[in-house]
C-alpha cells in the first residue's frame, strides 16, 4: 500500500490552492481532477490551469462541446476529460504522444478548419520554479 504524503490530502490540496488565489470553482474541479486520477500529481494539476486558461481563451462556459488534441499520453489527458468533457470515448480527444506538455482546444465548426488554441509548458520558464522543474 502506497502512503499518502500531506500534501496530497484534499484539505491539503484546498489549503495550498487558498494560498495562491484560486477560484473556489477551479478548485472544486480541481479538487475531482485530482480524486479522478487518484492522487494530485504535478501534471494533472498543471493541466488543470492549461485547460481553463484554453477554455478562457476560447471563450466557452462550462459544458460546450470541444475538441482536444494532446500532445502527451501522462496525466495532462486526465484534465482535458474531467474539466472540458474532451474525451476519447466520446471521440472528441486525440492523444498524439510526442512528447510536450501541451493541448491544442476548439469548438466545433462548420466550416473545413476551425480556430483552435494550443496551451503548453515552456521549459525555459520552467526552470525559475524549481518545485516543478525536474
Amino acid at each position: 500500500m502506497q502512503a499518502v504524503h500531506p500534501e496530497e490530502k484534499p484539505d491539503a490540496l484546498k489549503a495550498s490552492m487558498d494560498r495562491g488565489g484560486v477560484s473556489p470553482a477551479l478548485q472544486q474541479e480541481i479538487i475531482r481532477l485530482a480524486e479522478f486520477h487518484t492522487y494530485p500529481a504535478p501534471g494533472v494539476l498543471i493541466g488543470a490551469f492549461m485547460v481553463d486558461y484554453a477554455m478562457e481563451l476560447l471563450g466557452v462556459k462550462k459544458g460546450q462541446k470541444l475538441y482536444g488534441v494532446c500532445e502527451t499520453p501522462k496525466c495532462l489527458p486526465d484534465a482535458l476529460q474531467v474539466l472540458s468533457h474532451i474525451t476519447i470515448g466520446n471521440n472528441r480527444l486525440k492523444i498524439v504522444p510526442i512528447g510536450k506538455f501541451a493541448i491544442t482546444m476548439n469548438m466545433p465548426s462548420e466550416d473545413a478548419t476551425a480556430d483552435a488554441v494550443r496551451v503548453y509548458v515552456d521549459l525555459e520558464k520552467l526552470k525559475k520554479y524549481p518545485t516543478v522543474d525536474v
